[in-house]
């Protein structure tokens, strides 16, 4: 049973929150506008959404050994799972159990879309790939886009726009303006805690050439993105209303982000992001704030 515990905190498989309750937010707003709702292609995207993230999560324990193995100042949400640091499995195991997650997503998934919804959804195709591409590209070589300072940027693309899209599509069968707009606070939210859980990692980093937006632009100068990214995202989900007709039960639903968007400015503004513990608390109220974005989002559309 330890084994299997470790194996799984190996995969950081929390972490994929970010991307399955924007696609379950895309997927019942798309319900709510065409009144149908594919179960089954629900979940097999789900299960797809999985295989990609945890793909990615494994591939990088493996890739950012050596950046995690220098990181004396990690938190509970960064400098990986530690896993493979402390040496409870070799590197091996995260990179074929990565490998793995990946061929199950293109020997069973794959085949499974084309065969029975590829003539109802022809462009889910394309989010797939879309998805597939920077789940390897993000850490993983030649690509590893996240030492080239678009691992944020991609992160907030991937569980903001792509996810909430493609759940839109396999609702409506359509691409419009409802997923963008309505993608901006999870996006936002989600490109906050990846940049601020990096902190602790940016000498590390720095010196294991990881270019993170942190070791470009420096930590004081993210603080000021931090707080305009918080506050852009309650913004954006106060004005859906008025921009794409969304229910005004997201007034009431978006109270909690806001509340933890002043607590988590005010504890940037006092300075407590230098401590350990403090920066902890921060991440919590980010990941929070993640959470809400995507979740007043379902429970607005669906009591409205």
């Amino acid at each position: 049973m330890e084994k299997i515990s470790t194996f799984i905190k190996l995969t950081r498989i929390q972490f994929v929150l970010p991307s399955i309750l924007p696609f379950t937010a895309g997927a019942v707003v798309g319900w709510r506008a065409s009144g149908s709702f594919n179960l089954s292609l629900f979940f097999i995207c789900l299960i797809g959404i999985i295989l990609i993230m945890l793909m990615g999560f494994l591939t990088d324990e493996y890739v950012d050994y050596h950046l995690d193995r220098t990181n004396v100042v990690n938190t509970k949400f960064s400098g990986g799972s530690r896993v493979l640091v402390e040496g409870y499995f070799s590197r091996k195991v995260a990179l074929i159990s990565g490998i793995i997650c990946g061929a199950i997503f293109i020997s069973l998934i794959v085949p499974i879309y084309f065969k029975y919804y590829f003539k109802s959804f022809p462009y889910l195709a394309l989010f797939g790939a879309i998805g597939f591409f920077l789940g390897y590209a993000y850490g993983d070589p030649p690509f590893k886009l996240s030492y080239k300072g678009w691992g944020e940027i991609l992160t907030a693309f991937d569980c903001g726009y792509l996810s909430i899209a493609a759940g839109y599509y396999i609702s409506t069968g359509r691409i419009d303006l409802i997923p963008f707009v309505l993608s901006f606070s999870p996006a936002l939210t989600v490109f906050c805690l990846a940049f601020i859980n990096a902190y602790p990692d940016i000498y590390s980093d720095k010196e294991g050439g990881k270019m993170t937006l942190p070791v470009i632009f420096g930590v004081e100068k993210m603080n000021y993105v931090y707080i305009a990214s918080l506050i852009l995202a309650d913004i954006f989900l106060l004005l859906s209303n008025w921009l794409i007709g969304a229910p005004k039960l997201l007034y009431l639903f978006s109270l909690p982000s806001i509340i933890l968007t002043y607590l988590a400015v005010r504890m940037i503004l006092q300075g407590k992001y230098k401590l350990k513990e403090e920066l902890e608390t921060l991440s919590v109220y980010t990941l929070l704030m993640m959470v809400f974005a995507s979740i007043s989002i379902i429970f607005a559309y669906l009591l409205s």
